[in-house]
């Protein structure tokens, strides 16, 4: 290779490097102005306080609530049965549902 070719890719990546540590620097603030030191105390107090209040609406809404019946059990209502109006017949006839598969016993293997 070409001396030429290996001092042009250092001088990119001496830039690459030059212009990550800015960046970094600039956007993690760790120059001399660095971050503002909070109160550990003071942010774990205004987060308890929203807790808090978060429970209490939580609690307030589940008050609101209408108990259930039967106390936790809810009962079971089974489904209407389906009927089906025959053509030509004057009385209804209940329809239920058969198996996909049914067996006929033939042993044929159909």
């Amino acid at each position: 290779m070409r001396k030429l070719y290996v001092a042009v890719a250092a001088l990119v990546v001496a830039i690459a490097v030059a212009l990550g540590t800015y960046s970094v620097t600039r956007s993690a603030t760790l120059g001399p102005a660095g971050a503002k030191v909070q109160n550990v105390a003071a942010v774990v107090s205004q987060g308890n306080q929203r807790l808090n209040a978060t429970e209490a609406a939580l609690n307030g809404a589940l008050a609101l609530q209408p108990p259930a019946p039967n106390g936790s059990r809810i009962a079971y209502v089974p489904p209407r049965p389906v009927v089906v109006n025959v053509t030509g017949s004057a009385s209804a006839v209940p329809y239920t549902p058969q198996p996909a598969y049914v067996d006929d016993g033939g042993g044929n293997g159909d």
